[in-house]
């Protein structure tokens, strides 16, 4: 079974994942699945290679950068990150 048959998405649909080890891979291949324009999001750290699984990448600083993602979606998998090297600080 495709993992979109199981979820069924309609254009309102919303997904997000949580837990340990292979959300964004996950994501990816959902998304890749999905005929209509798909904006994938991700407030993690990933590598370079995974990015690679979208067809543009978004790097998102400030609310600015936005403005981009307000223009008609082109179709495929649309990632949005911040910058590159960016890290959220650790809670330890």
């Amino acid at each position: 079974m495709k993992f979109i048959d199981a979820i069924r998405p309609n254009p309102k649909t919303r997904l997000a994942f949580v837990g340990a080890g292979g959300k964004l891979e996950a994501m990816f291949r959902l998304a890749g699945q999905i005929a209509d324009p798909v904006i994938c999001y991700a407030d993690t750290y990933f590598d370079v290679d995974q990015c690679d699984m979208a067809v543009r990448h978004y790097f998102v600083r400030t609310r600015e950068d936005l403005t981009a993602l307000r223009a008609p979606l082109q179709d495929g998998i649309s990632l949005v990150s911040g910058e590159e090297g960016d890290r959220k600080p650790s809670n330890t």
